[in-house]
């Protein structure tokens, strides 16, 4: 069962690094290709800006994503917290 469960983490590691490169790829193709193939091919200095237009925004909106995250696991562990003494709440009253 232990191999199978390892198994099964290495191929979701492998799914999700697959998925991220398909991501790259098709970001990059998409930003190049409209350079690229227009009737006055645009400097290289545009596709560099292009491109740190498009990572800022990735960043702004990866970021938004781990804030929320940040805030959900600070009320998990408020919760968790709270159910301790819950806990020990109740074995004192039992005793």
């Amino acid at each position: 069962m232990r191999a199978l469960t390892e198994q099964h983490a290495v191929i979701e590691s492998f799914r999700s690094r697959a998925g991220l490169l398909f991501s790259a790829a098709a970001i990059t193709t998409s930003i190049v290709a409209i350079y690229i193939e227009s009737e006055h091919p645009a400097a290289i200095d545009s596709l560099h800006r292009e491109l740190i237009h498009h990572m800022h925004a990735s960043y702004l909106q990866n970021r938004e994503g781990l804030n929320l995250l940040a805030v959900l696991l600070q009320l998990a562990s408020g919760l968790l917290v709270f159910e301790i003494a819950l806990w020990i709440v109740a074995i004192a009253i039992k005793s």
